[in-house]
């Protein structure tokens, strides 16, 4: 492709054969100063320790380019998408910044000044961020570790992969937010607003989630060893294949949640509500279920050795398969539970040897019976395989 780059004042600065504008400029680093690169297209770009400075690069789309130790002296920033770019000791010097600012949700003005965009505004005052309205914004892979964000508005924002490890988001609102693959390791989230949100493979490893509200969020593959989800209400959520060893879901509600294949060993969830919950495959063993609401929930094929369901509601729990070695039912309410099917399985393997014996043993009578020409023996012979066959086809309706 051949590539021509001007100047802004119409000046031929590089021009050749090149795949793309993106090699043409990165080849070139040196040469543009005063480049004219409007709209151009430099995704992902590496031009670090790049000369651009007074080149027109409005409207110009750098997500995720490499501007580290680049020369933006005197460049219009304000319409650029730097979206992911790295301008670490770039010169900003004379650039024509966007002017930003941040209110709080009682609309004072916590944060004002010109930056090149709204995320590089919240990390420089990370730790000044309490109650700030940031509804809507785009923080993928901020760097937040340690911010300050309690009680703030974060509605709707795209928090991608950002960085919130050992940050204080406690009573903040985060409903509808996207937080995938978001590390919020060791955090408080206590008392946030979490609805609709999508947490999908995010880290919350010992972090305090402690009454906050997460219906109908998605925390499918999520890391939450350990953290404190006492009073949570997770109705509804998605936790497929989520880590919550070691957690403390003390008095939660996970009713109608979806907690198959999750890993729950060791936790505590005393008090829980898993009514109609689906825990088909989890690992709950040796954690403790005293007092808890199971009734008409899935423990299909779910590791429960040593699991202490003391007290519990039981009632109509599916146990299809269940490993329940060492479990403590004492005192549990089992009514309707499918727990039946291991004892199923035992009564419908001794129906049928009876049933087989009672079978054989009415035949030899009823053979007995035709060679002696005895009517008593052939009517019992009769008599004993009917009762052979419905012996057989009640073990076999156990065994289904």
């Amino acid at each position: 492709m051949h590539i021509i780059i001007k100047d802004n004042t119409g000046n031929v600065i590089i021009s050749g054969d090149y795949v793309n504008l993106c090699d043409a400029v990165e080849n070139h680093k040196d040469k543009l100063c005063n480049a004219n690169l409007e709209r151009a297209d430099l995704q992902r770009a590496n031009l670090r320790g790049a000369n651009l400075s007074d080149a027109n690069i409005v409207g110009a789309n750098l997500d995720g380019a490499d501007l580290s130790n680049t020369n933006l002296c005197g460049v219009d920033l304000r319409f650029v998408d730097l979206n992911n770019a790295n301008l670490h000791a770039a010169n900003l010097h004379g650039a024509i910044l966007t002017h930003i600012e941040i209110k709080g949700v009682n609309g004072q003005i916590i944060i004002k000044g010109d930056y090149i965009n709204i995320k590089a505004a919240v990390e420089t005052h990370k730790n000044n961020l309490v109650g700030a309205n940031l509804e809507n914004s785009n923080l993928s892979y901020a760097r937040l570790n340690g911010a300050n964000l309690a009680q703030s508005n974060l509605k709707n924002s795209d928090l991608t992969g950002a960085n919130l490890e050992n940050s204080n988001l406690s009573y903040a609102r985060l409903d509808s937010a996207n937080l995938v693959q978001s590390y919020l390791k060791n955090s408080d989230l206590s008392y946030a607003n979490l609805r609709n949100s999508n947490l999908t493979v995010a880290d919350l490893e010992n972090s305090n989630l402690s009454s906050a509200k997460l219906e109908n969020s998605n925390l499918s593959s999520a890391k939450l060893e350990n953290s404190n989800l006492s009073g949570s209400n997770l109705e509804n959520s998605n936790l497929i294949h989520a880590r919550l060893d070691g957690a403390d879901l003390v008095q939660s509600n996970l009713k109608n949640s979806d907690l198959s294949y999750a890993n729950l060993r060791n936790s505590n969830l005393t008090g829980a509500n898993l009514e109609n919950s689906n825990l088909t495959g989890a690992n709950l063993g040796n954690s403790n279920l005293t007092g808890a609401n199971l009734e008409n929930s899935n423990l299909s094929y779910a590791k429960l050795r040593g699991l202490n369901v003391q007290s519990a509601n039981m009632k109509g729990v599916n146990f299809s398969w269940a490993d329940l070695d060492g479990t403590k039912l004492s005192r549990a309410n089992t009514k309707g539970s499918h727990d039946d099917q291991i004892y199923h399985k035992i009564f419908s393997g001794i129906g049928g040897i009876v049933a087989l014996a009672l079978f054989a043993i009415g035949t030899v009578v009823f053979v007995a019976g035709l060679i002696t020409i005895f009517t008593v023996s052939i009517l019992w012979g009769i008599v004993l395989c009917i009762i052979g066959v419905t012996v057989f086809n009640w073990g076999t309706s156990l065994w289904s």
